[in-house]
């Protein structure tokens, strides 16, 4: 916040400022400073990729609390600056893969183009880097993605396969 305070227009402070509201558990204030960091530097796709994780958060409060409408809109939000991270940055990042999928599911898109997500972010190669792996929970949680998209496909085999895979991540 100091930095901010002498050099309002220095992007990589409101990102830095975003991430310690993050760990915080202060999501609003992480949007905020990730939104004001983009402004500053359109075409950061790391800004956009923690800022649709963060949107993503945000929404699932919100379906918590019962307000669908603007959930969804946030859903939105999120979807697009994770596909602009995805299709400009990085298409192999498990983390933005699986938040894609993520999306996907919450806001009902079809199961293959959702899986495909899924998919990516089990298979990516960057996903010891990226840290898919450094909690068994995001594995598990691609597995039961996948799980749901192949019930919802009539595909319960496959579904069966993937939410015991889930269950052994």
């Amino acid at each position: 916040e100091e930095a901010i305070a002498v050099h309002d227009d220095y992007a990589s402070a409101h990102l830095n400022l975003g991430l310690a509201r993050l760990n915080l558990g202060q999501t609003l204030g992480a949007i905020e400073s990730f939104t004001k960091s983009l402004s500053l530097n359109p075409s950061d796709g790391r800004v956009r990729h923690l800022l649709g994780g963060a949107i993503l958060s945000h929404a699932k409060d919100l379906l918590a609390k019962g307000d669908v409408s603007e959930a969804r809109n946030r859903l939105t939000q999120a979807k697009n600056h994770v596909d602009f991270f995805i299709e400009q940055v990085d298409a192999t990042d498990s983390r933005a893969n699986l938040i894609r999928c993520e999306i996907g599911h919450l806001l009902g898109h079809d199961a293959k183009n959702s899986s495909r997500y899924c998919k990516a972010a089990l298979d990516a190669p960057s996903k010891t880097k990226t840290g898919l792996n450094d909690g068994l929970v995001n594995v598990a949680i691609a597995y039961n993605l996948l799980g749901i998209f192949a019930k919802q496909a009539g595909h319960y085999s496959d579904a069966a396969d993937y939410f015991q895979s889930g269950l052994e991540a």
